[in-house]
Formats: C-alpha cells, structure tokens, sequence
C-alpha cells in the first residue's frame, strides 16, 4: 500500500483554504491586580482670581444730625458734618471739606434768585461736561450738572432749584465734589443730611 506524505507546505495551504490563519492568536493581557491600581490624580485646574471688588470708603462714624455744626449764612442756616473746614463762596454760599479732602460740600441760597454759576459753573480750562439736564414741574425747574477735572482728579455735581411760586425766582443750589466713585459712595448719606438741613430764611 503507498503512503501519501503531505508536505508542510501543502499542509499549509489546505489550512488556509478551509478559513485557518497561522498567525498567532491575540493575546490578552492579564487584569492588572487591584493593589497595584491607583487613581489618577485630579487634573490641575487654574481659575484666575477675580479682581477685588473695591468697598466704598468708610467714613467716621458721624453723630445725630441734631449735633452736627450750623453754618448760619446772610439768609440761611445748614448743618455740615463734624470735622469739615467750612469756607465763605462767592455770594450767599458756602463750601465744606471732608478731613482728607476727598469730598466737598457746597451750598448756595440767596434771598431771592441768583445764579450759583460763579461758583460752580464750568472751567473750560481745566473742566469737561459730563452731563446736564434740565426738567420743569409746574413753577419749579430744577437743574443738573455734573463735571469732570479733564485730569481724573476729581468729579461733581450740583444742582439748582428755581421756584416761581412768589411771583419772584426763588433758587438754591447744592453741589458735591468727591475724588473717586469710593469716596462719593462713603459720604453720600452725609450729603444728604446736609441738603435736608438747610433752612432759608426771608427779608
């Protein structure tokens, strides 16, 4: 009887026909023991830090309005906080300066009409307009302005109130110079316990 001798070659090529490959299997690799595995640490994070958010500048602890200096002008009478240098204006008026010169106050109050222009109006100079406004409620006109040091020194405001109940303009004005937002915000209440203190007088 003849023995058939199949040749690894041959061998090779029937396993391939009938879908065999004869490259080795994928390995899988062991799972990792669970003493070995450690967490991975938390990825950095970086947030920036938000730029600190300035407070109003606190003022001194004022006392009762009731004992609060009186500035007794030619036809009027106003309370000013404890502390402030008070100064002579140009005419029936008054200024007020905090301590650390941060903040002043104004008044003007004449007999009848006037113009507080020729203490507070605009220095083109050394002054810019910031904003102005003007509103009519019956005989009152009230008026707003606010100027800026063309420097950034300082800010102001002032307004004027003009009455034609008398038959005759009657006016008086107000005004606040402050060196920065913080300072303005520090002293805002004082100022307007300045404004309600203020007594006119007639002839």
């Amino acid at each position: 009887m003849t023995r058939i001798r199949i040749v690894p070659v041959v061998l090779a090529l029937l396993l391939i026909g009938a879908g065999c490959s004869l490259r080795p299997a994928p390995v899988t690799p062991p799972a990792p023991d669970e003493r070995t595995v450690r967490e991975a640490p938390p990825a950095a994070t970086s947030t920036p830090e938000a730029p600190p958010i300035r407070e109003p500048e606190m003022v001194a602890t004022l006392p009762p309005l009731v004992d609060w200096p009186v500035w007794r002008g030619t036809w009027f009478d106003v309370k000013y906080p404890p502390g402030f240098a008070a100064r002579v204006g140009a005419e029936d008026s008054a200024f007020f300066t905090s301590p650390d010169g941060k903040v002043e106050f104004y008044v003007y109050s004449p007999l009848w009409g006037g113009d507080a222009a020729a203490d507070v109006g605009l220095n083109s100079a050394t002054e810019r307009l910031v904003d102005e406004k003007t509103q009519v409620d019956g005989p009152t006109t009230t008026h707003w302005v606010t100027i800026a040091a063309k420097d950034g020194s300082y800010t102001r405001s002032w307004v004027d109130i003009k009455d034609d109940n008398f038959g005759s303009p009657v006016n008086h004005a107000f005004g606040i110079k402050y060196k920065d937002a913080a300072a303005y915000a520090g002293w805002r209440d004082a100022y307007l316990a300045f404004k309600a203190s203020l007594v006119q007088y007639a002839d």
